[in-house]
């Protein structure tokens, strides 16, 4: 439960291993060989612009990885985690929306059919951007917390 006056930080804790498990580093790894796949099949990594497109992706993964992996280490070791966490979402939702939205920069009008996986993983990274807590909220986390800085909203 944690000390008495200390709730806060209990609920931080709770939100960080949530936002942790929303984007654990496999589930983003499949996304983008899912887009390496759809890619294959339909052709299009062929094209030079678009190999270089999935190596950029593939870097960012990798780059989410590491701080899953930060991540996964300062909750284990009872860090307070809520900043790292909201680094972890944040890279996370936005990578899932730059791989899902390379299909369609890519030319694609499977993309946009309903129904193709393509465009499923398009929509679900909408619904991912606002679990665990909006970019926006993401960002004021980090801002006030990491940096100090306060809204003068």
């Amino acid at each position: 439960m944690g000390d008495e006056n200390d709730g806060w930080q209990v609920v931080g804790s709770a939100l960080a291993v949530e936002r942790h498990v929303q984007f654990p580093p496999k589930r983003i790894r499949r996304e983008l060989q899912d887009l390496l796949d759809w890619a294959e099949k339909t052709g299009l990594c062929r094209d030079p612009a678009v190999r270089r497109r999935l190596t950029d992706l593939a870097v960012k993964v990798t780059e989410v990885e590491a701080l899953a992996l930060a991540l996964l280490g300062e909750i284990t070791s009872g860090q307070p985690s809520a900043v790292p966490a909201a680094y972890h979402k944040l890279a996370g939702t936005l990578l899932t929306q730059e791989i899902a939205r390379s299909a369609m920069e890519f030319g694609s009008p499977e993309a946009l059919v309903k129904g193709t996986d393509v465009e499923f993983m398009r929509r679900q990274t909408i619904l991912e951007t606002i679990g665990g807590g909006t970019s926006e909220m993401m960002r004021g986390l980090i801002a006030r917390q990491a940096f100090g800085l306060e809204s003068k909203v």
